[in-house]
């Protein structure tokens, strides 16, 4: 019979705002982000659990250079944030329509479609006297006479066509014309037009992210039976804690699944998060639930290395994805082609933080359950109507990307934060009565912690996403 959960996550509703009281922390301002040491150190990671990606990275350190290679954090001196990616060597176009007549050495002309426009539609990459070859058959042509729409091609063998594949003499719309440079220049040849690759200023934001946690004096002073850790046996340590994990959710929350936020009353713009930035510009593949197969990973492996991707990535997965995975991948080959040690390192780094590795077509990937995927995981709720990420991975590529512009070496992905105070990306701080500075008439304790951060995504094509559908 089919699996049935006996007794389903629980924990919904969750924490409680209690209305119109006030709150704390304890006097140290403690704030883990802030403090954290590169190091090895499983026993502080799991404080949060497997909650938080972000809060990976920041633990393992240096371990191996492997994480730091994913994503870094950064600063930004201003609300809006940009970095400079490059577009393509190497022209292409396709075909707006049919063309006929392309019969043995006969030239054509032909149309490009929009797509294959830039600068409004007034410029294309092709330049006369380059080569180039139809993308179906192979075959070579010379182009012509080039306006800011059209082309004329030319055989470069007068026994060949450029009909597409399976046409005795027609080139169809769609058909790709892919160039290779001035490959038949010829005796006493003149200079090319130059050709220049396309730079695209890409802008990010950084959006407000916020928590309080008041405490009036008498709560804060009365002592409970129950040991919040340390032998704090008040009830401000808990909240302290809990407003800390809940806060680090919320950033990478919004780094993950940001929108930007045009529909508010408040000045925020949010932040566009991974997530939908990945889905505008980068590839899905998608598989059949509860039938995985090994050609859903290649196709997965052939999509990145098409737009480059040569090395590692890592995979964010909802748990259920994960549940066809091992059915695949980890009761099959359990040696051989299944890796840990890369991912941080060394084998103990990668196990301890619960990485699974497997190699396919050249390419290791790096799986690991994002419980922030999961609405059980993060809110002991059941959902009855389904879930966004149900069966979802997110694909992320290791290593750096070169700065269109600069030339720096960068992640592929950056959590980018303003500071308030330099050196802080977590700004925090405590207010009223109770707290040592920042003093006012109400005898209580308030701890704010504020952050203004976003995301800079870096080639997002060379991300992708990988789905389950029924």
């Amino acid at each position: 019979m089919a699996s049935t959960t006996i007794n389903p996550a629980v924990g919904f509703p969750g924490p409680v705002v209690l209305g119109s009281s006030t709150g704390a922390t304890n006097s140290a301002l403690f704030n883990d982000m802030n403090i954290i040491i590169p190091d090895l150190i499983p026993e502080l990671y799991d404080r949060y659990g497997a909650e938080n990606y972000g809060m990976l990275i920041e633990f393992m350190g240096e371990i191996g250079g492997a994480m730091r290679s994913v994503t870094e954090t950064g600063t930004s001196t201003t609300r809006q944030f940009f970095h400079y990616e490059k577009g393509r060597a190497f022209p292409s176009a396709t075909v707006n329509a049919n063309v006929g007549s392309a019969t043995a050495g006969a030239s054509i002309t032909v149309t490009f479609t929009a797509a294959s426009l830039t600068n409004s539609g007034t410029e294309n990459g092709f330049q006369p006297n380059t080569i180039g070859y139809v993308g179906s058959t192979g075959v070579k042509f010379q182009v012509g006479t080039v306006t800011a729409t059209t082309a004329v091609l030319k055989p470069v063998n007068s026994s060949q066509s450029l009909a597409s594949a399976g046409q005795a003499s027609t080139i169809l719309a769609g058909e790709a014309l892919l160039l290779v440079g001035n490959q038949a220049a010829g005796e006493a040849s003149t200079q090319m037009l130059a050709t220049n690759s396309l730079i695209y200023k890409i802008t990010g934001s950084t959006t407000e992210i916020r928590d309080d946690y008041p405490i009036t004096d008498v709560a804060k002073m009365n002592s409970t039976p129950i040991n919040f850790g340390g032998g704090n046996y008040s009830y401000y340590k808990l909240g302290q804690t809990e407003l800390n994990k809940r806060f680090m959710y919320s950033v990478e929350n919004a780094c993950i699944e940001g929108v930007s936020a045009n529909n508010l009353s408040n000045g925020s713009i949010g932040t566009l998060g991974i997530i939908p930035q990945v889905a505008a510009n980068g590839p899905t593949v998608d598989y059949t639930v509860g039938s995985m197969g090994i050609g859903d990973l290649q196709a997965l492996a052939r999509v990145q290395q098409y737009q480059g991707v040569n090395s590692e990535s890592h995979v964010l997965q909802e748990t259920n994805q994960q549940d066809d995975l091992d059915t695949l991948l980890f009761g099959k080959y359990n040696n051989g082609a299944i890796r840990y040690a890369s991912v941080g390192g060394e084998e103990r780094a990668s196990v301890a933080y619960g990485f699974k590795s497997f190699n396919v077509k050249g390419l290791t990937y790096h799986f690991w359950v994002y419980k922030n995927f999961s609405i059980p995981s993060v809110y002991g709720l059941m959902p009855t109507l389904g879930s966004a990420r149900q069966n979802y991975g997110l694909v992320i590529p290791q290593g750096v990307t070169p700065d269109a512009r600069s030339g720096t070496l960068m992640p592929n992905m950056q959590w980018v934060y303003q500071e308030v105070t330099p050196g802080m990306r977590f700004h925090t701080y405590e207010s009223g009565g109770l707290a040592a500075a920042n003093k006012t008439t109400t005898m209580n304790l308030v701890l704010t912690q504020i952050c203004y951060v976003g995301t800079r995504c870096k080639a997002p094509q060379q991300f992708a996403q990988f789905q389950g559908t029924y």
